[in-house]
Parts: structure tokens; sequence; C-alpha cells
């Protein structure tokens, strides 16, 4: 076989495979998990409360054994928002440790951050003004920790930036390993 072909192709898969700026970019993934996540949390509680106000559990031990069931898996899912969070967060830091950037990289790092934070503040202020709308209000105020969580989608996008360009330039060698 030629390891000229071989070699070109090695070359151009490393062109577009986005290797040195694939942590900075995960942010935007991150952002987009969770927040179709509350979303969808979001408007399952709202399709649920609809059904759970014409009482169609009935009053056998049975249905409310499932009624029970479904408030602490929805309460369970809430909390979960924060494990979700904490545990993107961490995996894309070691990533990020283990990525070989060149600091020159820095630059575009910085302004997907301020891409993200930029496009992060007007979805925290539309699910915001969501959540307190007529309609999902109660919905809401039952998603405590959630609706913090997107509330908060620009100071925890700057913090979780940091972190990762911390840990993808501040190696031995000016970011490169």
């Amino acid at each position: 076989m030629n390891t000229y072909y071989l070699n070109n192709y090695r070359q151009i898969i490393s062109v577009y495979s986005c290797d040195n700026m694939g942590s900075t970019i995960e942010i935007v993934i991150i952002f987009i998990i969770l927040g179709m996540v509350m979303f969808g949390l979001l408007i399952g509680l709202k399709i649920y409360n609809e059904f759970t106000d014409k009482d169609v559990w009935g009053d056998t031990d049975a249905g409310q054994a499932a009624k029970a069931g479904a408030e602490g898996a929805i309460q369970a899912i809430n909390y979960g928002m924060v494990f979700l969070l904490v545990g993107l967060i961490i995996s894309m830091v070691l990533s990020a440790v283990l990525i070989k950037v060149h600091p020159v990289f820095f630059v575009a790092s910085l302004l997907v951050l301020i891409i993200v934070v930029v496009v992060a503040a007007p979805l925290s202020n539309a699910f915001i003004g969501i959540a307190s709308s007529d309609s999902f209000s109660a919905e809401a105020d039952s998603l405590t920790v959630s609706t913090h969580i997107i509330g908060n989608f620009p100071i925890i996008a700057v913090v979780a930036g940091f972190l990762i360009m911390i840990a993808l330039y501040a190696k031995p060698g000016g970011g490169e390993i």
C-alpha cells in the first residue's frame, strides 16, 4: 500500500477533527443537552399535571403507587440535573487535560467562550420567561434546582469555560504536551 495516501489521509482527518479546540466547543454541547433536558422536563411535567388534575390514577392502591412513583421520578430528574451538569463539566476538564493544543488557540477559545455566553444569556432569559408564565409557573416552582441552573447558564458557562481553558493551556510547555 502506498504510504503517501495514508499519511495524506491522516493529515486531512487531523485538520477536520477539531482536536485543537475540542473541549472549548464542548461547552456548547453541554448547554444544548441541559437545555433540551430541562425544556423536556418542564413540558413533561405540564402534561403530567394535566393528567393528574383529571384524576386518571384512580382510587386504587396501584394507581396511587404509580402516582407516587411518577412524582418521585420527577424530583429525581430535577436533582439529577446537578449531577448531569457537574459530571459533564468534570468530563470536559479531564478531556481538556489530555488534549495537545498550541497556545495560539487561546484567542479562539476565548472567542468561543464569549459566543457561548452571548447565546446562553437570551436562552436563559427565554426559559425563565416561559417558566414564569401562567401556564408553566406551577411546574417551574416544583423544579427549583433545574430552574436555578438554567437561570444561571451564563455564569455557569463562564466558570466552566475558564476551567476548561486553564486545563487546556496551563500545562508545562505553555499548553503543548
